[in-house]
């Protein structure tokens, strides 16, 4: 039998004091605006799933690719191409608390055996927690 695959985990969560939808289409707008539009619009367009977002993060040159969306509460992708992981898949999420909501973004790896996904790692959680305040700034 092959070796169980190891995975890492990482999970940052932020209240928003904006109601879910509005919080949602703001998510979009900045995944759109950080990345300068999809390298291929996905379905539906431009947002949906197979939209491919085309990116640096530290000297890493990624391929994000959405698989899916499901509008106004989650989108779950992967780094398909460029990240020194095995897997990289990460989902964000958002709880409708009434006038708030709850920002949960996460992602789950599977790092390579040699240590050589461990700054990857840890920029990427850098990146996410960057992320997801500035989602927070750009609404409130």
């Amino acid at each position: 039998m092959p070796p169980r695959p190891s995975y890492k985990t990482f999970v940052v969560e932020r209240r928003v004091a904006a109601p879910r939808d509005v919080v949602w289409q703001t998510l979009l707008e900045f995944l759109f605006d950080v990345a300068r539009g999809y390298t291929l619009p996905g379905d539906p367009p431009p947002h949906g799933a197979g939209a491919e977002i085309h990116f640096r993060l530290g000297h890493w040159d990624l391929v994000e690719r959405t698989l899916t969306l499901e509008p106004p509460w989650r989108r779950v992708y992967e780094i398909v191409s460029g990240a020194p992981v095995k897997l990289y898949q990460a989902t964000t999420a958002l709880r409708d608390d009434g006038h708030e909501c709850h920002l949960v973004w996460s992602y789950l790896a599977e790092a390579l055996d040699d240590g050589s996904s461990d700054e990857f790692l840890e920029r990427a959680r850098a990146a996410i927690t960057t992320a997801a305040d500035m989602v927070v700034a750009r609404v409130q």
